[in-house]
Formats: structure tokens, sequence, C-alpha cells
């Protein structure tokens, strides 16, 4: 469980899966790795976090269903991500002082998850998010 300062909690979300039957290696010092065949499916989708009103700077989630083919292993990756302070209307950046930002995208079920959180100390400034999340099925 991800928490912040103020002990606000985020739902875990699961990035990696290994494949039914598939064994991980590992060694102390090593990175855990896993033989796997074939990548069986990708899906990508770009999340969009607008907030102006009811305190911004708290934990946001949206997500997106996608097929979960049976028996796979997956892993999740972020090769996009940007956050800003903005005026209430969006159009123009303002100068804060970051206090966090924080993002994660995982799998809860069968959908794709992206959780964030831009803030500075009082979480009460309009923020702009957006964070493009793959995840890659494999056996």
């Amino acid at each position: 469980m991800l928490l912040n300062e103020t002990s606000l909690q985020v739902p875990e979300l699961e990035s990696f899966r290994l494949p039914e039957g598939v064994e991980k290696v590992s060694a102390d010092g090593i990175a855990a790795s896993a033989d796997v065949t074939s990548i069986v499916s990708t899906a990508s989708y770009t999340f969009d976090f607008r907030e102006n009103s009811n305190t911004p700077g708290r934990w946001l989630e949206k997500s997106v269903v996608v097929n979960v083919p049976s028996g796979t292993g997956f892993f999740t990756s972020i090769p996009y991500l940007m956050g800003a302070f903005t005026t209430s209307n969006f159009q123009n950046l303002t100068e804060r002082p970051l206090g966090q930002f924080s993002v994660a995208i995982g799998l809860r079920g069968n959908n794709l998850v992206c959780s964030v959180r831009l803030t500075d100390s009082n979480s009460d400034d309009p923020i702009f998010i957006r964070v493009t999340g793959i995840i890659v099925f494999y056996r």
C-alpha cells in the first residue's frame, strides 16, 4: 500500500505477474527473471486527469477494461508521463513548490488502472496530468 505524509492510501495495483506454471529464478543481488515463450497481446491507454476543484491534490484514479488472456503473465509500463500545476481553465502553467508527484499503473481484475497524485503542501492548486500506460501479456 502506498502512503503519503497525510496518510491517504491508494489501493495496490498488480503490475507484474508470471504466467501459470512458470517459475521465477532469483538470487541475492540479481534481478528476478523468468523464461517466457511469446507475447500474447498488448494494450495501451492514455489517461488524462484535470482537476481544479474538490481538493485537486488528492489521489485520483481512472481505469479502462482490458482483455486478460487466460493463464498469461503480464507487466505494465509507463512510456509517457506529464504533470503540471495550471490555472483553473488548464490553459496556462503556474509555478508551485512540489509536495508530491506519484503515479502507479497496474491491473485490478480486468481493468488497467492509473492512480496519480500531484500536489504542493496544501493540495488546492489545479492540476493536469497525462499518463500513457501499457500492459504486455505473455506466456
